[in-house]
């Protein structure tokens, strides 16, 4: 008769989950962090660097910013920023960066004017946009007179015309009042009519043509059928 020896089994013990613990870490370092960038004083904002405003005053850019030094870096909206830099007239894009630990960057791109629109307490300037580019008192003699309302698409393809014309050109006003009648005077009271500014620059070969037989009223709106007074 053959026997069996019987052995006890091994008792398996369950392993602890580790999960529990890994979230109160990550909870503990959130909090950690949390309080190092608003709370602490590790990263404030210490320097505001301004870069590209030329005729916009450095110090209306640090206003409108509405960065306070001392306030936490991490606290600085930069599309809150970039909204309020670009309302200014002057200003046609910016860019906000953190720089850590303690400085602010701003980038601004200008518009750069080409034309002014006269009223009575000044002159309203336009970039090639048609868009406002700011004011001012006086008007650079070598900037043209243009009549229009801006931040149209009148006064953009005006503005487009104007930047356009050779500078040899002695331009009195350019006025639009929609996007398909720009009318360009000389300062010899010559007139003509571009209406909108697709095909600008066969327009100017065909003016420059007949300016030379000194036609006091020239149409290019059609460059491949002009007609002349």
């Amino acid at each position: 008769m053959s026997t069996r020896t019987v052995r006890p089994g091994r008792v398996t013990r369950k392993r602890k989950s580790r999960l529990p613990w890994l979230i109160w870490l990550a909870v503990i370092i959130a909090i950690v962090a949390w309080w190092a960038l608003y709370q602490s004083r590790w990263f404030l904002v210490e320097h505001i660097r301004i870069s590209g405003a030329n005729r916009v005053p450095v110090a209306t850019v640090a206003q409108v910013a509405h960065i306070n030094v001392g306030k936490p870096l991490m606290a600085v909206n930069p599309s809150a920023v970039i909204r309020d830099l670009t309302a200014l007239p002057q200003v046609k894009a910016a860019k906000v960066e953190r720089g850590w630990p303690h400085t602010v960057l701003i980038t601004i791109v200008e518009r750069a004017p080409i034309a002014a629109i006269a009223g009575k307490s000044g002159f309203r300037f336009v970039d090639n946009e048609g868009m406002l580019a700011g004011v001012g008192k006086t008007k650079p003699k070598t900037m043209w007179v243009v009549i229009g309302k801006p931040n149209t698409p009148a006064m953009k393809a005006a503005a487009q015309v104007i930047d356009g014309l050779p500078a040899k050109w002695k331009v009195g006003v350019v006025q639009a009042t929609s996007p398909d009648s720009v009318i360009v005077t000389l300062g010899t009271g010559q007139q003509i009519v571009f209406g909108s500014s697709e095909q600008l620059s066969q327009k100017v070969k065909v003016a420059k043509a007949l300016l030379v037989n000194r036609f006091k009223y020239i149409n290019v709106s059609a460059p491949l059928n002009p007609t002349v007074k």
